[in-house]
């Protein structure tokens, strides 16, 4: 199966703009075979079936039957010579409440957050709790998607250089009492 930092890579999020959104029916074919979604997401990347062959543990009758998968899903448009027309535009982002939604938040609460998390230069994890009113905590929001949209944009630069590494970034932000501060009741 793919790893985590694999999938995370793999299925961004967006609920803003679902223009870009995977079509659920795509959505719950690539949930059922997440090698066939892992394969499509490089084709998107820019590999070609050649440097995939090379790179992955993957057969040539595999990416056949990927091609032609992908092609009757009407993503692709598949040529003679495995040449490929994309069909889907900038149709990668996945639905939260969708089946690869489902399956990235699964495995953000079991491999992501499991971590040990030792704060060294690549590695950071921050947890804080605070009192807002409802419209700080929206400018917050505001300023959560703005970091990743900044990381985003730096990673289509940075994820072509050699040295470029995985990283997840998971952030949250809702209202929250911490069963901790649950122990004394408040009198009614």
């Amino acid at each position: 199966g793919l790893s985590f930092s694999e999938l995370i890579k793999l299925s961004p999020f967006d609920l803003e703009t679902t223009d870009q959104t995977i079509s659920p029916a795509n959505e719950l074919e690539f949930s059922k075979d997440l090698r066939l979604y892992h394969f499509w997401r490089l084709l998107i990347d820019g590999l070609s079936l050649k440097q995939i062959e090379k790179k992955y543990l993957i057969t040539n009758s595999e990416i056949q039957k990927f091609l032609l998968k992908l092609d009757r899903m009407g993503l692709i448009e598949l040529h003679s010579n495995n040449k490929i027309k994309f069909l889907s535009g900038n149709r990668t982002l996945l639905r939260k409440d969708g089946p690869l939604g489902k399956i990235l938040i699964e495995q953000t609460k079991t491999s992501f957050l499991n971590h040990p998390f030792k704060n060294t230069a690549q590695e950071h994890l921050r947890f804080a709790m605070y009192r807002l009113s409802p419209s700080s905590a929206i400018r917050y929001k505001a300023k959560i998607d703005k970091l990743i949209n900044e990381m985003k944009i730096e990673s289509e630069v940075e994820s072509k250089n050699a040295d470029s590494l995985e990283f997840g970034l998971l952030v949250a932000l809702r209202t929250w009492e911490s069963p901790l501060l649950q122990s004394i009741k408040e009198k009614k």
